[in-house]
């Protein structure tokens, strides 16, 4: 490969400046620099006349032009097509890309995304070439050595993506309704008035805690609050006790997400195994457990639970924070694990806002945060292939300006190292990813939570927030270095000259 990217969209964006910075030098613009040198040579010639030394000047401004040309626009030259090498979009690739075995869209050529007016083989002016090579490479390399999974930073940003955006089907949501209308709601009033309930754990349909147990106890008619039945018995009217009620609609819920696939293919279920470290039971207890906060939510209840809720509704566990002490409610397991801080979900504890309220804003906080994480993530590399393709696309005006004498340095070194700058995705996103994988591990954990997924949860939290917040700043810190040593270097010449 003559040149290898981080990204796709780099890379076709790459090619696609080179084409076109070749059909620039081979317009008519390729007689404009001879006329510049020319014209400029006279008139350092002119002034060169009873002046020591001037016509040092005059060769000098000669030599350094005539090496610009040939190595940066071979055409003007009568051997540049000697000096010059070709390349096509088979040569251009992602390095990410190149890193999986399976994957089918490899180089620029693969991706359909240039012209086929673009298409044919380019000449890459000998100058350009070296240099561009470099400044590729070099980020490349580097991220290489500080992070070996370079070509596979933040895996973990989609999938959790996916997992929040997953919807459950209809016949699902109205079991689950039918659930919490007909079991989990009437039981929690009753362990509520029977004071049984005093941690978060004690308010769940899970483990031991005092729900589960009289959810086993009572046994009700599948679809009695609804009208449908998903799930029964082989006769309509077959009772069935609510703990078995609940592990069916989890199970059902399983079934989805593997019915459920990548965009490779890959079930997500396994998706969300692998890459977040859920198994199918944690995944089915996220997606049942929100479900069941929307199901219990303001809506209006069965006749033959109307006094059932409103003494539910009185101890707090739908409506505003318990009392008597009780500091825990619906949300339990959940709201204070995906708690991210305050200032950027809103989802804080209050004594008087509803506690299912509390942990949808959690949710639509954090994905919110998710969401901004993957749009960096996703679109970054084409607003820096576009950049790119400008950058490359239109360095012959670059070129031009540096034929004016006493600026030739600054424009050149100017643009290789804002061509640098662009070409720095790769450090920057092994960086942000080594930042981010070790926000995860320094996550707070606690002994009080259940089932494993508040911890995860609460690790990707951080992992996100360092990802969102890396990205912007680290390229901001990259940029001020880049260009304030270009300054001082610039400088340097200036004051040399």
């Amino acid at each position: 490969m003559d040149f290898l990217t981080l990204s796709l969209p780099e890379a076709s964006a790459l090619y696609m400046g080179l084409a076109i910075q070749a059909l620039l030098r081979a317009s008519s613009l390729r007689h404009l620099p001879l006329v510049m040198v020319l014209v400029w040579s006279l008139v350092l010639f002119w002034r060169a006349q009873g002046r020591r030394g001037g016509y040092k000047t005059v060769a000098g401004y000669l030599g350094t032009s005539l090496l610009l040309l040939i190595l940066f626009w071979p055409e003007v030259t009568p051997f540049g097509q000697v000096v010059g090498r070709t390349t096509d979009p088979t040569q251009v690739a992602s390095y990410a890309a190149s890193q999986d075995p399976g994957a089918e869209v490899v180089t620029a050529a693969d991706t359909s995304q240039v012209p086929q007016t673009l298409s044919t083989p380019v000449l890459i002016a000998p100058g350009f070439r070296l240099l561009l090579r470099a400044i590729t490479e070099t980020p490349l390399a580097l991220a290489r050595t500080i992070n070996s999974q370079a070509h596979r930073t933040f895996a973990s940003l989609m999938p959790m993506s996916w997992l929040l955006g997953v919807d459950l089907t209809a016949n699902i949501t109205t079991a689950l309704a039918d659930w919490v209308h007909n079991c989990y709601l009437p039981v929690v009033t009753d362990t509520l008035v029977a004071q049984q309930a005093r941690t978060q754990e004690d308010v769940l349909p899970w483990g031991t805690s005092p729900v589960r147990a009289a959810l086993a106890a009572r046994t009700v008619v599948p679809g009695a609050q609804t009208g449908l039945a998903m799930i029964s018995g082989p006769n309509r009217g077959n009772t069935m006790p609510c703990d078995t009620y609940l592990d069916a609609v989890e199970f059902q819920t399983q079934s989805w997400l593997y019915d459920l696939k990548s965009p490779k293919g890959t079930p997500l279920l396994e998706v969300f195994q692998e890459e977040l470290g859920l198994d199918s039971q944690q995944q089915a207890r996220f997606l049942v457990y929100r479900e069941m906060l929307r199901a219990a939510g303001p809506a209006v209840p069965a006749p033959s639970l109307t006094a059932q809720y409103g003494l539910l509704r009185g101890v707090g566990v739908v409506g505003p924070a318990a009392a008597r002490g009780l500091t825990t409610g619906l949300v339990g397991w959940l709201g204070g694990m995906l708690s991210i801080p305050t200032a950027l979900l809103s989802a804080g504890r209050t004594a008087g806002g509803g506690l299912a309220t509390e942990f949808q804003r959690a949710i639509d906080g954090l994905s919110w945060l998710v969401g901004l994480a993957v749009f960096l993530t996703w679109w970054g590399p084409y607003l820096l292939g576009l950049l790119t393709l400008v950058l490359i696309g239109f360095f012959p005006f670059v070129l031009l300006w540096a034929l004016i004498p006493r600026s030739q340095f600054q424009p050149l070194a100017g643009y290789f190292v804002a061509l640098l700058f662009a070409a720095s995705s790769p450090l920057w996103w092994a960086l942000v990813d080594v930042a981010s994988r070790l926000a995860a591990s320094q996550a707070p954990h606690s002994n009080n939570l259940i089932l494993g997924l508040g911890n995860t949860t609460m690790a990707f939290a951080w992992s996100t927030m360092v990802t969102v917040l890396g990205i912007l700043v680290i390229s901001l810190i990259m940029g001020i270095l880049f260009f304030a040593a270009f300054r001082a270097v610039g400088s340097v010449w200036r004051g040399a000259v």
